[in-house]
């Protein structure tokens, strides 16, 4: 693994959670967004961290796919919800650019 994917992990880490910091409010799609991101950031910086130390970190080997498979129940959970919500309030989905110009 190349040395420099650990810190860009955690690089991004900090941008996603700035960002959800930033959005102000839990139910804005951006800090939803965000979370799912920060998840799944943390999956590969567990996935990193087995590889770059094995002796260390041997009893996580299979926590990263775990924290994936978490972090996309959240994502389809935040879409299905948002999708719930629209459709029961009224809201149109966007099908094409021709019907958003009307």
């Amino acid at each position: 693994m190349n040395n420099m994917t650990f810190p860009l992990l955690l690089v991004a880490t900090g941008i996603f959670v700035a960002l959800a910091v930033r959005s102000g409010s839990i139910r804005s799609f951006q800090f939803q967004i965000s979370c799912f991101l920060i998840l799944w950031i943390l999956g590969e910086i567990l996935s990193s961290l087995t590889s770059i130390f094995p002796s260390t970190f041997d009893q996580f080997e299979d926590w990263d796919m775990q924290i994936h498979l978490i972090a996309m129940i959240v994502f389809t959970s935040v879409i299905w919800i948002r999708f719930y919500y629209s459709y029961r309030t009224g809201y149109r989905l966007v099908d094409s650019l021709n019907s958003l110009l009307k």
